[in-house]
């Protein structure tokens, strides 16, 4: 008697190199199957449209959090391994790293070096152009249309109503306050400028 052998679907070289590149980021297979899982719910009992999107707003959030601090621990050691290839006599000590985007805050350990030029070396922070503590642009512009808008208490309940993660009201002002300073230097040198004279008569 013959035993049938249920037919295996063989995957394509993309399938494959998805499946790797997953197993490498276990944090980003989480958020993965995460995300299909509330695709998968719609089998059972129906669920109303803007629960799904809150709940999707929050994966997609905690997606590109986990991918933000996967790609920057992905090039920490990168610069590591070069700058030991450049100088095999440089030792290391670790620091953690944070900075805040749209997504939250973002923490990374990072290598702090002492070579024979330096005795302290950070190689993330200018690379991918970042600092400690530091905000991203974008989300310095939330920061300051919210803070421009509502008391500093208020935008900072907003940041965590619409972004989904929590930031000091002192940091709200101190964004605010940083964008309406330079905006006003940009509006004095304007007022120091002398005004241009209309022509007397219009193109011909």
């Amino acid at each position: 008697m013959k035993h049938k052998h249920p037919h295996q679907t063989q995957l394509s070289s993309a399938e494959q190199r998805l499946i790797k590149h997953l197993r490498e980021h276990p944090e980003l297979m989480e958020r993965f199957q995460t995300i299909l899982e509330i695709t998968a719910n719609a089998d059972g009992p129906v669920k109303r449209a803007d629960k799904i999107e809150a709940l999707l707003i929050e994966e997609m959030r905690q997606l590109g959090n986990a991918t933000m601090e996967s790609w920057a621990s992905r090039a920490e050691r990168t610069l590591g391994e070069q700058l030991k290839q450049k100088d095999p006599s440089a030792v290391v000590r670790k620091k953690t790293l944070t900075w805040w985007c749209v997504f939250g805050a973002v923490s990374v350990t990072e290598r702090v070096w002492c070579t024979e030029q330096q005795n302290y070396l950070r190689l993330l922070p200018e690379a991918i152009g970042v600092s400690a503590r530091g905000r991203f642009k974008r989300l310095e512009r939330v920061l300051t249309d919210f803070g421009s808008e509502h008391s500093f208490r208020h935008a900072a309940a907003r940041v965590l109503e619409h972004y989904g993660f929590e930031i000091n009201a002192s940091a709200v002002r101190n964004a605010t306050l940083q964008h309406a300073h330079r905006a006003g230097q940009i509006l004095q040198k304007e007022y120091e400028q002398p005004f241009r004279v209309l022509p007397a008569a219009g193109a011909p």
